[in-house]
């Protein structure tokens, strides 16, 4: 949607391809389906939806330049841009305009019946089939899809311009964690299938230890675990 030209001095300017009424009409169509990209995304890497929520508002807010247009306020999605790719092979690629930690979400749609998709780097084939999103740091990971089953196969990658977001002046989003929170997010079923349970209760207790730690250095006028490690 949003694409930056060459340089960081450079405007914004929103992509040729949604000046169009063509463009507006796509956006109304997928603004529901953006939404739970969105609601995906946050439970993938809550810091990366952030920081795309961050972008959009930025720029809604008009207080960075931007070649504006009336279709940007049809756009629902903390990503940067959307690409739709139809009935093709994709070869192996790294993706070149987004930051290491970048998540890419790239939804499976069409009527065809089985397809692949290879992660070299991890030595590993997932199931592509439709109605499937799967979340890929595709700046590091080696990924393609060599060819499918069936009718017509459609992908929508969903992807973050790493000039975009340093135009803006937002810093690169961080690596998601495993912690206390992230794992908060998910229902008690989903982590005793997953052997997350013993994982959870092991991070809560971490967390509580760390506070009361904490509540004893300040009550006893302490010095900072850092400070004492040194004077030892």
């Amino acid at each position: 949607m949003f694409t930056h030209i060459q340089r960081l001095q450079d405007n914004l300017v929103v992509s040729s391809d949604m000046r169009t009424p063509l463009g507006s009409i796509f956006l109304e169509k997928v603004a529901n389906a953006e939404l739970l990209h969105n609601a995906i995304l946050s439970l993938v890497s809550p810091d990366l939806y952030l920081q795309g929520l961050q972008a959009v508002d930025r720029l809604s807010e008009g207080t960075v330049p931007y070649e504006r247009h009336r279709n940007a306020d049809k756009w629902t999605s903390v990503f940067s841009a959307l690409q739709v790719i139809v009935n093709r092979k994709t070869p192996g690629h790294r993706d070149q305009g987004a930051a290491p930690m970048v998540y890419d979400l790239l939804t499976c749609a069409g009527t065809y019946t089985h397809s692949v998709l290879q992660v070299r780097d991890l030595g590993a084939r997932f199931y592509y089939n439709p109605g499937t999103v799967i979340a890929l740091c595709g700046k590091v990971l080696l990924h393609e899809v060599k060819n499918w089953e069936g009718g017509e196969r459609i992908c929508i990658a969903h992807y973050m311009r790493d000039n975009v977001h340093q135009c803006l002046g937002l810093r690169r989003p961080f690596w998601p964690v495993m912690d206390e929170r992230y794992l908060a997010s998910m229902s008690l079923r989903y982590r005793a299938v997953h052997g997350l349970e013993v994982l959870f209760n092991l991070l809560s207790l971490t967390h509580y230890i760390t506070e009361i730690t904490f509540q004893i250095i300040q009550q006893h006028s302490l010095p900072p675990l850092r400070s004492f490690s040194q004077s030892l």
